[in-house]
């Protein structure tokens, strides 16, 4: 099946004020099943709230990103799921996040819903030269039907004083539009009862699928192969991430590409290998931690090694052999060659004057 590890940590704490618990847990009954890059899920609560989540997310890459709204209101969610799922459009086309959805379990998804919608309206204004303009649309109904607000952020680079307007760094553009797309960040917000989901692209499909496992029907939660590496892992962690390496490896070959003068060996990798599982878990003051790597994983990454020393060794061949012919051909050029001797003997002999 593959390899797996787990590992632990017990706290000192006093059991009055952190007692051990038994809650449900993180699950992902609320993201549509599917091919993904990446999906995670936390539960709040079993965290120990909202605040304890921002510092573990802090830890991760890009986790320093989570939103000042949610920040700002740590008692309005009690779950969040995400997953990025490979886009039609590709990286360049529609950005990494073109078809990510989340959704965030609220009991007051009103409130959640005016929060975000107050936050990214603030995020209006001039910034360093460049204009940033937030708007939000309420109610926009969709051909299918579907009513659901939507959100959009644009930066416009501003004239100053007469002088042409500032020009962005190219490696932020490129950077910005990788993850958002050339259209920048935008979305749609649409709430249900138990909370709300966030897009990170204005396409309707992409929000009309997260809406159709609203209710926890077609869901990654019921996905059998997550389900056999959920055996491997604690029954109840509180965060959980699944990375899809066959679609992770092909967004960075993308996103490789599209660096000028950008050169990156990536392996490859069927899109449906089996993902890596991580796992935590918090309760009390015991701290446990699991990972499973499948086998095809593993093989992917050795076979990956094996081709990179394969291709060391032949570059390090190839350095040899022209090296020992250019020492080859400077021995032959320094060598003196017959006619060059008789031409030297013929120099030292003088010239026969006329009788």
């Amino acid at each position: 099946m593959g390899k797996s590890a787990r590992g632990g940590v017990q706290l000192a704490v006093d059991p009055a004020k952190d007692p051990a618990k038994d809650i449900g847990g993180a699950n992902m009954n609320h993201l549509p099943r599917g091919r993904f890059v990446v999906a995670v899920a936390a539960d709040m609560e079993g965290l120990g709230g909202t605040q304890a989540f921002i510092d573990l997310a802090a830890q991760l890459p890009g986790g320093e990103q989570i939103p000042a709204w949610i920040e700002q209101n740590k008692n309005i969610a009690s779950a969040i799921q995400f997953a990025i799922y490979p886009s039609k459009l590709g990286v360049v086309g529609g950005g990494i996040l073109n078809d990510a959805a989340m959704w965030i379990a609220t009991t007051d998804s009103a409130k959640a819903k005016s929060v975000m919608e107050q936050w990214i309206l603030s995020l209006s204004g001039e910034i360093d030269g460049q204009k940033r303009e937030a708007t939000w649309e309420k109610d926009r109904v969709l051909k299918s039907g579907m009513t659901t607000d939507a959100y959009a952020i644009k930066d416009i680079a501003l004239p100053k004083n007469a002088q042409p307007a500032r020009k962005s760094n190219p490696m932020e553009r490129i950077a910005r539009s990788l993850i958002y797309g050339p259209k920048g960040p935008n979305g749609f917000v649409k709430t249900f009862p138990d909370g709300l989901y966030v897009t990170f692209s204005q396409r309707p499909d992409v929000m009309e699928k997260a809406a159709n496992c609203a209710t926890g029907a077609n869901a990654l939660e019921s996905d059998a192969v997550l389900g056999a590496l959920r055996g491997w892992m604690m029954p109840k962690p509180d965060a959980l991430a699944f990375v899809g390496v066959g679609s992770l490896l092909n967004v960075v070959r993308q996103a490789a590409n599209a660096f000028p003068m950008g050169i990156m060996e990536i392996p490859d990798a069927p899109p449906d290998l089996e993902p890596i599982a991580f796992g935590l878990s918090v309760n009390g003051g015991h701290i446990e931690t699991s990972t499973m790597v499948p086998t095809n994983v593993i093989g992917v990454v050795v076979t990956a090694y094996a081709d990179r020393k394969e291709a060391e060794q032949g570059e390090q061949e190839d350095e040899a052999d022209g090296a020992a012919t250019s020492d080859a051909v400077s021995k032959s050029s320094n060598k003196p060659t017959p006619n060059g001797a008789r031409q030297q003997a013929d120099e030292k002999i003088p010239a026969t004057k006329n009788p």
